[in-house]
């Protein structure tokens, strides 16, 4: 049954809010779980809880427009998802590492940033959106398997 993108369904708005949940998520995960192993602290898990509200956020300001990008240029490749994850995460390591004032421009032109720091945070990044992109492809499925696309949302 085709459904008119004009409406809004339950199906819509629970795929719109997974994406900065699988965000969060993998950020919580991939930065609270190597500290936790590596130090055995415990102490500072309710602290670290606030790394997935900031994943989620930035997931959701980089990770929502690029969503309505993939949609409507990848709409029946399977691995859309995981390609916007991608490429989400390489906006975002751009945002980060990008050198915004002229001070910080010969950053950019020493090589050895960019033969060895640069592409080691880049794929650091990639890893982390691969993983989004993966998790999210999944929380799509069980949304589309459980939730009907054509009932409405109030």
């Amino acid at each position: 049954m085709h459904v008119p993108m004009n409406r809004v369904t339950t199906n819509t708005v629970l795929r719109i809010f997974a994406l900065p949940a699988c965000g969060g998520l993998v950020v919580l995960l991939g930065i609270s779980l190597p500290y936790i192993f590596y130090t055995s602290d415990y102490s500072h898990i309710w602290g670290m809880s606030a790394l997935f509200f900031i994943g989620a956020f930035v997931s959701a300001i980089v990770g929502l427009p690029l969503l309505a990008l993939v949609e409507w240029r990848l709409p029946k490749n399977r691995l859309r998802y995981v390609i916007g994850g991608i490429a989400c995460s390489t906006g975002i390591w751009l945002l980060l590492d990008m050198p915004i004032f002229p001070k910080d421009w010969n950053k950019w032109h020493d090589a050895n940033f960019l033969l060895h720091y640069a592409w080691r945070r880049l794929i650091f990044f990639s890893c982390f959106g691969l993983l989004s992109g993966s998790l999210y492809t999944g929380a799509v499925a069980l949304i589309n398997k459980y939730v009907p696309k054509n009932r409405d949302f109030l």
